[in-house]
Formats: structure tokens, C-alpha cells, sequence
């Protein structure tokens, strides 16, 4: 099956701490847009903030919505927050990503049975290497991702 849907586990994963794209990022949500993959964010933020942050920024044009771990009381790495995105999206779970650079969420969300794609660029060696076991797919940045499916 084709991917429609992606779901990136927080900000930190596509911006600095200034809000600036992370190298290769903008090219890779570009491309998953060309290809008519909708795109949501779990997000630690209060929802206002985080809808401020689609509002104002870049990321609005390309990301659907957002889900606050905030508003829900629950931690972000819960598999219930990504399962939300995922139905917002309007797609299923077998057609949809959760890309994460945590090692807890990617802990969860393969218990709960969701496809994930670990970035493990900022991960330690021995988290990468537990990564590598636990997600669908490892890449070390967006880029990597972008030039797998290139191909």
C-alpha cells in the first residue's frame, strides 16, 4: 500500500529551537506533499501554542493539524495521541507513518502495533541500534527518508 498519511512526533524532529528548518526537512515535506501525504503533529505544546506555531510558520503549510498531549493530559508518547492524528487524517493505520526521534514513543508505538519510522540522527548508538529493531524503518535524518523513496 501506497503511504498516505504521516505523523511527526514533535517539532524538534523538523525545527531547530529558533524555529528554523532542520537541513533536508522543507525538501522532505515537500516531496510527501507532491505525493498526497497528509501530515499531522503530536506536539508537548498547549494547542494554542502549537496552532500559533502552524499559523505563523511554515510548518502550516504543509502539516494538517496538531494533536496536544497537553490538552488530552496524557504524555506524548501515548499511542492514543498518534491513533487520533491518524484518524484526523482520514486514513488508516496500515497507510500511515509515525516518524519519531524518542526512543519511549517508538518503544510504545510498536506495542501498539503502528508503523513507525525512527530518526536516529540524534540518538545514541545504543538507542540507534535498539531503534533498529523496533521501527518499520531507520534513517538518520528526513533527507534519508526522502531519498529512499526517490528511488
Amino acid at each position: 500500500m501506497r503511504l498516505q498519511g504521516a505523523v511527526f512526533d514533535g517539532t524538534e524532529l523538523l525545527t531547530d529551537g529558533a524555529g528554523a528548518w532542520k537541513s533536508g526537512v522543507e525538501e522532505a515535506l515537500t516531496l510527501l506533499k507532491i505525493e498526497g501525504v497528509w501530515m499531522y503533529l503530536v506536539t508537548e505544546l498547549e494547542r494554542h501554542q502549537a496552532e500559533e506555531l502552524l499559523a505563523k510558520g511554515p510548518l502550516g503549510q504543509y502539516l494538517r493539524g496538531v494533536v496536544s498531549a497537553r490538552e488530552t493530559g496524557t504524555d506524548s508518547a501515548d499511542p492514543a495521541l498518534y491513533n487520533k492524528a491518524i484518524r484526523r487524517l482520514r486514513t488508516v493505520r496500515d497507510t500511515a507513518v509515525v516518524f519519531t526521534g524518542r526512543m519511549e514513543t517508538l518503544r510504545r508505538l510498536k506495542e501498539a502495533g503502528l508503523q513507525t519510522v525512527a530518526v536516529t540522527g540524534e540518538m545514541t548508538d545504543a538507542d540507534a541500534r535498539e531503534a533498529q529493531d523496533l521501527a518499520n524503518q531507520c534513517v538518520r535524518d528526513l533527507t534519508e527518508f526522502t531519498r529512499r523513496q526517490e528511488k
